[in-house]
């Protein structure tokens, strides 16, 4: 199990269009799957299958993508904004729904997670989901720690989120967004993963596996 960091800097050395096929998981579970309104899925053409792309994936927002592999078969992805050098979410979509907090963070230290997805196949409950959300939690530790970050935002519905992160901070309440009941929440960084997971799952020390010297984010 790795977990691979790619942007649109090193995305090119790897052989399997990675940034694309993330994208096909999240519309097999965000759009097939969840059928959430509001997400576009755009034509892969002969070769790609449809994927969802939005347009914090553009390249001018930076994104980082931690997309996990099992046997090089690409499994799951979360990705990453840095809220201090670009384009990011919450800030400007859902800052209404921050109320516990008096600010809005633009800060290279603090990165927003977001369009977390796995293979759809991987049923509720089952071996597999359990094991590609732990790692996917213990990759973006490890990314934040590798950039100098010190804590994740997100948007979310709780019911998940508590699950997955049992150390998250709400920073408001419930709010209805197109039909799902969500909150916005913030996790620190050294307290996304638990270590007894990673060492149940017999993880290395850094699941990341960084690919060429672009794939560095500075913080």
């Amino acid at each position: 199990m790795t977990v691979d960091v790619v942007t649109y800097q090193n995305h090119h050395l790897f052989d399997d269009n990675p940034i694309w096929k993330q994208a096909v998981i999240r519309r097999e579970m965000c759009i097939d799957v969840l059928q959430w309104p509001g997400r576009t899925t755009v034509d892969g053409g002969k070769q790609n299958a449809p994927a969802e792309f939005d347009s914090y994936d553009s390249p001018e927002c930076n994104p980082v993508y931690l997309i996990a592999r099992w046997d090089g078969e690409i499994v799951g992805v979360n990705r990453m904004l840095c809220t201090g050098t670009g384009r990011w979410m919450i800030k400007d979509l859902w800052s209404h729904m921050v109320k516990d907090v008096d600010y809005i963070p633009q800060s290279p230290k603090v990165w927003e997670q977001s369009r977390f997805c796995f293979l759809p196949s991987f049923a509720p409950g089952s071996k597999e989901r359990a094991m590609v959300v732990a790692e996917l939690c213990c990759a973006t530790q490890d990314f934040l720690e590798a950039v100098g970050g010190t804590e994740v935002w997100f948007m979310a519905w709780p019911e998940s989120v508590d699950r997955m992160l049992p150390n998250r901070e709400w920073l408001g309440p419930e709010i209805n967004v197109d039909g799902v009941m969500c909150r916005v929440g913030r996790n620190e960084a050294t307290k996304v993963a638990d270590p007894l997971v990673r060492k149940k799952l017999g993880l290395p020390k850094s699941v990341l596996n960084w690919k060429g010297e672009n794939s560095r984010v500075a913080a």
